[in-house]
């Protein structure tokens, strides 16, 4: 049913989107005010699929009344997170959002859905940019009354998409999160990411469209995959100096810390225990305290020498960086 009825777009948000026939779709959902502090963003989507709202399914062809809503006093981004996955952007994220005047998005569905679509070549990049603009308004609306800022973390094969998501934010720091390659392939093999399985992220737009079918195999696959994301992450530097490259290794209130100096945030005694106590617990499970597993034996260290080479030029650039 469109959504033509509506008033009062209060508690509402564009929950997916999609093409029909060449024509965006956008798919609307209720979530009254529930913060925005799972985890991962898809999280949200199915708690708010529950609530009496939803029972109707509201669409919005063309985006016609996204972008009529315009979102007056909407908070624009105050930092764009990209990453290699399992680095701790998930419980950056998570510790940006322990502060009452922040909205901290992680792995917003929709503006996946739209970065694809144009690489897809479903819409165009006029429509991606008008639909992707409008739908961070609508998530920037101060729904609670005491948001002042804005963090959103990217899913990580938007690395390959930061020219688009830079276009639209020209001047906010953009914060890269990596980790040591062996690390990276450890986690993946113990729990698959969407980017380490071969075909559920197109190939193509990680730069392995002819991969050989040997290389498919998920161990193997996802080497290729951080390979491409190491390479991405030295060329965004290169080509940017509002740049913030953050290992891993350093621990999130230290992370926390450089951000926050980034995005000129003063930090108070409060937040920064409640990210100390934060930082001892389990990214994705919140209430298990963190502990890291022992699993050198899943990865040939000597696949790794090309990968080592790559992360060890990042960290040169890090240990340098003056943001």
């Amino acid at each position: 049913m469109p959504l033509s009825f509506a008033k009062n777009l209060s508690g509402w948000i564009p929950g997916r989107a999609s093409s029909k026939n060449g024509v965006p779709v956008l798919r609307w959902l209720y979530t009254g005010q529930r913060p925005f502090t799972d985890p991962f963003f898809e999280e949200t989507l199915r708690v708010c699929m529950a609530l009496p709202e939803n029972n109707v399914v509201h669409t919005d062809p063309e985006g016609k009344i996204l972008l009529a809503a315009g979102c007056p006093g909407a908070i624009a981004p105050d930092a764009l997170i990209f990453h290699v996955s399992r680095c701790g952007s998930t419980l950056l994220a998570q510790a940006l959002g322990l502060h009452r005047e922040h909205i901290s998005l992680a792995e917003v569905p929709v503006f996946d859905d739209l970065l694809r679509m144009h690489f897809r070549g479903e819409i165009t990049e006029e429509t991606l940019n008008a639909l992707l603009a409008a739908s961070i308004r609508m998530y920037g609306a101060r729904r609670l009354g005491s948001e002042q800022r804005m963090f959103i973390k990217t899913d990580s094969w938007h690395l390959f998409f930061y020219k688009q998501m830079r276009h639209l934010y020209p001047h906010v720091p953009t914060v890269i999160m990596y980790r040591e390659p062996a690390a990276v392939l450890r986690s993946n093999l113990r729990r698959q990411g969407m980017q380490a399985a071969f075909g559920v992220v197109e190939p193509a737009l990680l730069g392995l469209a002819d991969i050989p079918a040997a290389h498919r195999h998920p161990a193997v696959y996802m080497q290729e995959v951080l390979k491409k994301y190491y390479e991405a992450i030295i060329e965004i530097a290169r080509s940017n100096s509002n740049v913030l490259l953050l290992n891993y290794n350093e621990g999130l209130p230290a992370q926390m810390e450089q951000l926050t100096a980034a995005t000129r945030i003063n930090m108070d005694e409060a937040y920064k225990a409640a990210i100390a106590a934060r930082s001892q617990y389990h990214a994705k499970y919140q209430h298990e305290v963190f502990v890291e597993k022992n699993t050198e034996n899943l990865i040939d260290a000597r696949a790794l020498d090309g990968l080592q080479i790559l992360y060890y030029q990042i960290e040169e650039m890090r240990l340098k960086q003056t943001l």
